[in-house]
């Protein structure tokens, strides 16, 4: 989920070219959705991650590239990617042992940053809403979440977020009562 918001949120900032790669087929297609120019989903290795980001972007590599999804793998395909002087955010990697190799040559020789990022502060949040809010008419996150149950079908709600078969399950808590 982190990726299709990052994708919105780069194309709105003035992302020139806006590459995603995610496991999942159906996901990658979908960011086609949210702003980003470029999927891909043939592979999980490193390597080729890096080299369809290179290819896509002319050659030289990218200028910043985001790990949000928790696979080590994703960090060292966007490091692997980054053009000379390139950034790259690691903010989904939140689990010990979470270890990616990362070759001290090519981090000197290419002046690359490499930064982590967690927890944010109260205004973040607000400043989300905003960019959701300001962005609603322009990408689909309705289609994130589904689908929306009430409060007293919870124990639904949990089995259905077990399965993965939904995007997003929500909860729909108020004076909604159950017919069921």
């Amino acid at each position: 989920m982190l990726g299709t918001y990052l994708a919105a949120l780069a194309k709105e900032a003035g992302a020139r070219i806006v590459m995603v790669a995610d496991a999942d087929a159906s996901r990658a297609q979908n960011i086609l959705h949210f702003g980003a120019d470029a999927v891909f989903s043939q592979s999980v290795e490193p390597d080729e991650v890096a080299a369809w980001a290179r290819q896509t972007c002319g050659g030289d590599g990218v200028d910043a590239a985001f790990e949000v999804c928790g696979d080590p793998r994703a960090a060292s395909a966007a490091l692997e990617s980054l053009r000379i002087g390139g950034r790259l955010l690691v903010a989904g990697l939140v689990s010990p042992g979470s270890v990616f190799p990362m070759d001290g040559n090519l981090l000197t020789r290419r002046y690359l940053t490499v930064r982590g990022i967690h927890n944010y502060h109260p205004e973040h949040l607000g400043k989300g809403l905003d960019f959701l809010a300001s962005t609603a008419k322009k990408y689909p996150y309705h289609t994130l979440v589904s689908p929306v149950l009430d409060l007293a079908d919870i124990g639904q709600a949990f089995e259905l977020a077990g399965q993965r078969g939904s995007v997003r399950v929500a909860i729909r808590c108020g004076l909604h009562t159950h017919t069921g």
